[in-house]
């Protein structure tokens, strides 16, 4: 096999694959091909199209001629005219257009993917699709389903959906599913449906840091990590407790930031929350701005999808986490750019997913949360794109 990097514009530029195949063996399922690919690459170096070739052409000296490659015949052939059965389907050609630069597929059932759009790109167009729709899309594709026609039915979907009830039956239904899982959690409990676990005795001068963990544990190694510089109070997410989805994410949302907004009336206010955690801070962070609160920073810990935030963020990734975006897509300071337009910064923390509560680990991250707050242990940074390391350590990873 030989890949090589086609620019064909109007089309986007793009990896093609030249296969040849062995003598009586069948040509391989492009799909199945590109997901066994995936296991080992990389989105943005897995080839968007496959082309079987008798042979591999060199040139005089022996080596592999890449020039001389045929390419895939539909990629010189000019678009054909593109068909959309709905107003939806032609309102995202159009978005596609404009995201690409250029017409990128000729019907609403060619695959986006095969037609050059990467990874980064996916993202940015989901993100456009969700600021012009105004809806979020809780889903990923898959090969044979990144079509236009697919991604219509799914605007069409959440369009017509109607919002989450916030009605005292879905507040009480939710509080009777976490309250049993806040038993054993340190501290006092707090808030108007006592969902909040908060340090007793008087207020502290310092900055109150909302934070939404999967454990007591967590909320203790962190509490005892961070001292008394700062007023941690602990939320939980939904981890066994709730199934998740956009509605009980977006009820968990509001009622922790009605229990947020009862604890801390007024004032700045610090959200965080790691893995499941960060996707319910997230909602109580968009509900609390627009009850008109301040939220002078949201930590954001082990994403893995990057959702639109209109708060300054700070993103969080462990040095040896399968989360860590650096190595693993392209450009990502890209996307981040996209989803937290009112800045963000990074931070590479030691450890890996599901290790930065355990000692040691747990230290260094309440260190970065210390700087970040602009508290003793560090200034405050410039929002930047850049990645920066808690400590410097070899871990490996091109960040």
């Amino acid at each position: 096999a030989a890949v090589s990097g086609l620019a064909a514009p109007p089309s986007a530029d793009r990896l093609i694959a030249h296969v040849v195949i062995r003598p009586g063996a069948p040509a391989p399922d492009p799909v199945a091909l590109r997901a066994r690919l995936s296991q080992r690459l990389p989105a943005y170096m897995v080839p968007s199209a496959f082309l079987p070739v008798p042979e591999i052409p060199r040139n005089a000296n022996g080596k592999r001629d890449r020039g001389a490659l045929p390419v895939p015949p539909q990629l010189t052939r000019p678009p054909k005219a593109r068909s959309t059965g709905t107003a939806t389907e032609a309102r995202l050609m159009a978005l596609i257009e404009q995201e690409a630069g250029a017409p990128l597929v000729a019907g609403t059932r060619d695959s986006l993917r095969e037609a050059g759009l990467d990874s980064l790109a996916m993202a940015n167009l989901l993100f456009a699709i969700e600021d012009a729709f105004g809806i979020t899309l809780d889903a990923g594709f898959e090969a044979g389903f990144d079509t236009v026609e697919v991604l219509a039915l799914m605007v069409d979907g959440r369009c017509a959906a109607p919002p989450a009830p916030a009605s005292p039956d879905i507040d009480a239904a939710l509080c009777a599913k976490i309250l049993p899982y806040l038993a054993t959690w340190p501290g006092r409990r707090l808030g108007k449906a006592g969902l909040v676990r908060g340090p007793g005795g008087e207020a502290r001068p310092g900055p109150r840091l909302f934070w939404c963990f999967q454990s007591g544990p967590e909320l203790a190694r962190l509490g005892e990590s961070l001292g008394e510089a700062v007023s941690l109070f602990g939320l939980r997410s939904g981890h066994l407790a709730i199934e998740y989805s956009a509605d009980t994410l977006g009820a968990l949302g509001r009622l922790y930031a009605d229990e947020i907004a009862a604890i801390a009336p007024t004032g700045p206010l610090f959200l965080g929350g790691n893995c499941q955690g960060g996707l319910v801070i997230r909602e109580a962070g968009l509900e609390l701005m627009r009850q008109g609160r301040e939220v002078a920073l949201t930590i954001l810990m082990e994403q893995g999808r990057f959702f639109h935030y209109p708060g300054a963020a700070l993103l969080l990734f462990g040095a040896g986490s399968y989360l860590n975006p650096y190595g693993q897509i392209q450009a990502p300071e890209q996307v981040f750019r996209t989803a937290y337009p009112a800045g963000h910064q990074v931070e590479i923390i030691p450890g890996a997913h599901g290790q930065y509560f355990q000692p040691g680990n747990v230290d260094a991250l309440a260190a970065t949360i210390l700087r970040h707050l602009d508290l003793p242990r560090g200034g405050p940074a410039a929002v930047c794109d850049r990645p920066a390391r808690s400590e410097p350590q070899d871990c490996g990873l091109p960040v």
